[in-house]
């Protein structure tokens, strides 16, 4: 897995001394300094207008603002005779410095890549934050160099004719300074045959900003053109020369330190907007040495490129693709067999416990009505005895009453039997229906195991084809077949995405730093897309075992 330390590794020394003065000096409290005494000089200066006008004594002395491109010119003479391993070791330290939050001094490379680069994408609306580092990496520079242009474009936009000429002169001076090499790439971006700087002006004022950047995204070269073209341009606009990560970075971030939550917020003293424009500033930094970085790696992205994949089909090979479209269909079409019958099997199952449990409640009741026809039996010949004794007879009125008592425990005895009676039709007939739903049930379940079955039997080629595969290309992996058959079911698209982050996971110095924190179990995790996860567990000989590859589910508590 390449980080932004394998790109920055390949940057010159002068290179990260840039970035280095960068990360000390474009700092909330550096950039409110800096305009903190551009407004006391004002102030000063209107006081002593002010005063001047009523009386020729001494006027205050105004204080010359040290600007941001003082402080980084002081912070490179510290460090600019420094060797490039202590230069390594300030970069990571001033990085690290960044996300110390998320990381630790013992934190590997890719970890703090990994949270550099996380904090890094906050800033930008389409990156999504499932997305595996590298991709994140590679949509930041992609929105880095859009930036860059739209920046240039407008400033151009306004220059006068003078000023074009200028900026012109200069662009074409910077051109002549390159190597051969150099031009020929800038060449090949803007498909030119002469490289002039009246052409490159041109092309940058008449060619849309998603164009060029496209053009320029994922190559080597646009980080020369562009370098050049900045140096061009600030030279006329300002008459400043700096690094090219001063020209990229300190404008967006002066214009957070000066807008809506800057100055005029602090002023205020709100310590939500404070640590909202720090933040703001350092996400700032952090893309801007991000898309460096990714400069500096090469003119590949770093996301996975399709055709090194194992399952990759060229779109050319029109018959490999179809007969993969087919397979997919005859899988999705089994598996949607086995669900429907999974499904149908549990509304079985559940009008099943539902008739057992109506059947139990109705036995319980049959119980307590032959209970309580006992019972009324049992009274009535208690009262009967009663009745016949030769002792009772002369008392007329109590024979009455215990006549009607019979004749009350007479008409429970028949409700009673009555509702016996109801109650065992209804068991019975309670009884078919269980047995008619446990057949279906069967039935259900010999189809699910049909197309199950079918299902294996389709899916043990496919799982055989990726598991020859992928032997091959990632021999760090253990996993066994069941972990395989879930990858079968699911498309080609899918399983792309997976060997995307199958790749970036094998060829990782750290794998877990990979994982989006820990399961419940321990086992590591991380996204393949929105819906889907992969876990997995980094042995201690380094070999990784793929666990399980499904489906997620946002309440899904193992995560």
């Amino acid at each position: 897995m390449p980080n932004i330390f394998d790109g920055f590794n390949k940057a010159q020394d002068k290179d990260i001394i840039n970035q280095i003065v960068l990360l000390k000096t474009i700092t909330f409290s550096n950039l409110l300094k800096v305009e903190g005494r551009k407004t006391l000089k004002s102030t000063t200066s209107a006081i002593n207008f002010i005063t001047g006008i009523f009386t020729n004594k001494l006027k205050i002395e105004e204080p010359i603002p040290k600007t941001i491109e003082d402080i980084m010119r002081e912070e490179t003479i510290k460090i600019q005779d420094f060797s490039r391993d202590k230069l390594n070791l300030i970069l990571k330290r001033e990085l690290q410095e960044k996300v110390k939050n998320k990381t630790t001094i013992q934190s590997s490379d890719d970890e703090l890549s990994i949270a550099i680069v996380d904090k890094a994408s906050k800033g930008f609306k389409d990156i999504e934050d499932y997305w595996i580092s590298e991709q994140k990496i590679d949509m930041i520079k992609q929105n880095f160099i859009g930036r860059m242009i739209c920046s240039i474009q407008n400033k151009m936009n306004k220059q006068t004719r003078w000023e074009r000429e200028k900026t012109e002169q200069e662009i074409q001076r910077s051109l002549d300074n390159l190597s051969i090499e150099d031009q020929e790439k800038i060449k090949n971006i803007l498909k030119v045959n002469k490289l002039t700087g009246e052409t490159v002006y041109n092309i940058l004022t008449t060619t849309a900003a998603s164009t060029l950047a496209l053009n320029l995204f994922g190559q080597f070269g646009g980080y020369i053109f562009l370098t050049t073209i900045m140096h061009g341009l600030f030279t006329t606009l300002l008459g400043i020369t700096l690094p090219f990560a001063a020209y990229t970075t300190a404008t967006s971030a002066l214009s957070i330190i000066t807008g809506p939550i800057g100055i005029l917020g602090v002023l205020g003293f709100s310590i939500y907007k404070l640590n909202k424009g720090n933040n703001k500033i350092e996400q700032e930094v952090l893309a801007q040495s991000v898309a460096m970085a990714a400069f500096f790696y090469g003119n590949k992205p770093m996301t996975p490129r399709l055709e090194i994949l194992p399952s990759w089909i060229p779109e050319e090979d029109k018959e490999s693709l179809a007969k993969e479209k087919e397979q997919n269909e005859i899988i999705k079409s089994l598996l949607k067999k086995v669900d429907n019958y999974k499904k149908e099997n549990e509304e079985i199952s559940f009008k099943l416990e539902e008739a057992n449990k109506d059947i139990r409640e109705k036995k319980m009741a049959l119980d307590l009505a032959r209970k309580n026809k006992e019972k009324y039996i049992e009274n009535i010949h208690q009262l009967q005895e009663k009745l016949n004794n030769e002792q009772l007879l002369s008392e007329q009125k109590y024979n009455e009453k215990l006549n009607n008592e019979i004749d009350y425990y007479n008409k429970l005895f028949d409700e009673a039997a009555n509702n016996e009676l109801k109650l065992v039709s209804r068991i019975e007939k309670l009884e078919k229906e269980k047995n008619l739903l446990d057949i279906e049930k069967k039935e259900a379940i010999n189809k699910q195991k049909e197309y199950e079955q079918l299902f294996d039997k389709k899916a043990e080629k496919v799982i055989q084809c990726i598991y020859d595969s992928w032997k091959i290309h990632f021999t760090k992996f253990i996993y066994d077949k069941k972990f395989l058959k879930e990858v079968a079911k699911y498309s080609y698209d899918i399983r792309l995405e997976l060997e995307k982050v199958l790749k970036v996971l094998h060829d990782a110095k750290d794998p877990k730093a990979l994982s989006r924190g820990n399961m419940h179990n321990g086992d590591c995790h991380v996204a393949v897309t929105m819906a889907y996860r992969l876990s997995y567990i980094v042995n201690a000989d380094n070999t990784i075992t793929l666990k399980y590859f499904h489906h997620h589910k946002l309440q899904d508590r193992r995560y």
